[in-house]
């Protein structure tokens, strides 16, 4: 559907149309929510374009893979770091720390 013709170019009637497409979809969805509290259901002109999902076990799983991997990634990270952070800090204690006479460094 079109909302602005490609024939307007005037920032005034580009700004019409636009009021004009909102008011008539205001008044669509303002009649079809008549008919919903007078019936209880949409009706079937409005449901004829409805899309709908079965949503299955599978693409729980696929849509899981999408957060899961970089939380998987960042954890890994950490613990590395963790890791990598005990072996630098357990060779600083390694460090011999030798004492003049005077018990200085």
């Amino acid at each position: 559907m079109e909302i602005v013709p490609e024939s307007v170019t005037d920032d005034e009637e580009m700004h019409r149309c636009v009021e004009k497409w909102l008011d008539e979809r205001w008044v669509e969805k303002e009649r079809e929510m008549q008919h919903f509290i007078d019936h209880g259901e949409f009706s079937d002109e409005w449901c004829e374009n409805r899309v709908t999902y079965e949503y299955s076990l599978s693409m729980c799983v696929r849509d899981t893979i999408y957060w899961m991997v970089p939380i998987a990634l960042c954890s890994l990270l950490l613990r590395f770091l963790r890791i990598a952070g005990s072996f630098v800090f357990g060779l600083l204690l390694r460090v011999p720390v030798v004492f003049n006479e005077e018990g200085e460094r």
